[in-house]
């Protein structure tokens, strides 16, 4: 599930970081170009993502233990927030989850991104903010819905969290994994020095080290 505050489609940079996991893991990647604001909304995008994971499991035949959600930025947040939907409902849940600098509360009413912002050169708080409300057009913005980090994430399968420490998003991963930690939630989190937003996607060194990292838990 791509990011792009969920307003944008999938650019060359988040193709080409699949394409190398796809091929490190030797996987299978279904990209679901699901609607975006402001023409459209939460429930519209999260309906069409999760219409293509049954049509994956009750079409295709594929085995939920088969499947891995792999999130990125927004698509990361959308990750989560299906995953407990999913559960709510008592569908079958994928094997495991892999989110890469998720969007984990689009109300971004976390104090603590303020002490990030000077050294995050691609997310602006307060253009997130207003993307993140007229994405959730009229949910409450703190719904897990939209904001996963305020629902229940007990009894969900493993989650795996990237995460760079020179992203806003860093705040809230941190936030998470401590909440993980009190409810005894399945939850890693891969913390990379002075890294930036899905810098997994950036041709550089540590993008190769996190790459491996996690084609090898897609193996």
């Amino acid at each position: 599930m791509h990011g792009g505050s969920y307003w944008f489609q999938p650019v060359s940079f988040q193709y080409a970081m699949m394409n190398k996991i796809s091929k490190m893991a030797d996987a299978r990647v279904v990209m679901p170009i699901y609607p975006k604001a402001p023409i459209h909304n939460v429930n519209e995008a999260t309906a069409m993502v999760l219409a293509r994971y049954l049509y994956l499991v009750n079409e295709e035949l594929v085995s939920p233990e088969d499947i891995i959600f792999v999130g990125d930025s927004a698509g990361g947040g959308m990750v989560l927030s299906l995953l407990q939907m999913m559960r709510n409902r008592k569908y079958p849940l994928p094997e495991k989850a892999i989110v890469i600098s998720p969007w984990l509360d689009v109300s971004m009413s976390n104090p603590e991104m303020d002490k990030i912002q000077g050294v995050d050169p691609i997310l602006h708080k307060d253009d997130l903010k207003f993307e993140g409300k007229v994405y959730a057009d009229g949910v409450n913005v703190k719904d897990p819905l939209v904001s996963p980090i305020y629902g229940d994430l007990t009894k969900l399968p493993p989650i795996h969290l990237f995460i760079g420490t020179h992203d806003i998003f860093y705040a809230d991963a941190k936030k998470l994994n401590e909440i993980a930690f009190e409810d005894n939630v399945d939850l890693t989190m891969y913390t990379y020095p002075s890294m930036d937003h899905v810098f997994p996607a950036y041709p550089i060194p540590e993008a190769k080290v996190a790459l491996k990292k996690i084609a090898s838990l897609i193996k």
